[in-house]
């Protein structure tokens, strides 16, 4: 429809080329009202979800309404992942969760580090056949097969264990911005063996 739509922390803003329109999502509701937007996405409905620093808001663009997705609460949202098809991805300070197409609700996702949960998801980005490539936090670098359920852990390399933001190009590298440590390419990101500090350019 032409519009930018911009996360703030005073709401979510909606650019048209010449003019601002602020949708106050601190009004929204209950106690998951919040001016703290960090993410938005359309899902396949043509609704928008918005992330705050107190879970998913679902915003109706025909009638301007937000109500809160209740099962979400209290997760400060980061990040969305929508792949048609499939639904819809969040990550935020507790974890993953997943919206499939069609259903209402988030659903959580369990990801561990050993006997840990893998949390504080910063981003989430699509790879080829069915990987989601994740930057936690807590854990850095993270490939998970949303088909099979299997995670990699990246977390043994001190370069990509500083990973924060993740996206694959169309040639199949996968680019990583890292807390401190600069950006990372990964030649063969697709690859099991154990990545060294020699193998990163």
């Amino acid at each position: 429809e032409g519009y930018i739509w911009i996360p703030t922390y005073s709401g979510l803003a909606r650019f048209d080329g010449s003019g601002t329109v602020i949708y106050n999502t601190a009004e929204a509701g209950w106690e998951m009202s919040s001016s703290i937007v960090n993410a938005v996405v359309e899902g396949e409905d043509g609704m928008l979800f918005v992330g705050t620093d107190k879970g998913v808001l679902r915003l109706d663009r025909s009638t301007g309404s937000i109500v809160p997705c209740p099962e979400t609460a209290r997760y400060n949202i980061t990040s969305f992942l929508s792949i048609p098809g499939r639904g819809i991805w969040a990550g935020g300070d507790k974890g993953l969760l997943f919206k499939a197409s069609g259903e209402e609700a988030f659903i959580p996702v369990r990801l561990n580090d050993g006997d840990r949960p893998i949390l504080a998801i910063t981003t989430i980005s699509s790879g080829k056949d069915g990987i989601l490539w994740l930057c936690s936090f807590q854990c850095g670098l993270v490939r998970y097969n949303y088909l099979t359920g299997k995670t990699r852990l990246y977390n043994d390399n001190p370069v990509l264990v500083k990973s924060h933001v993740a996206e694959c190009s169309d040639d199949g590298r996968l680019w990583i911005g890292t807390w401190g440590k600069g950006l990372v390419r990964m030649e063969n990101p697709y690859s099991c063996h154990v990545y060294k500090e020699d193998k990163i350019t």
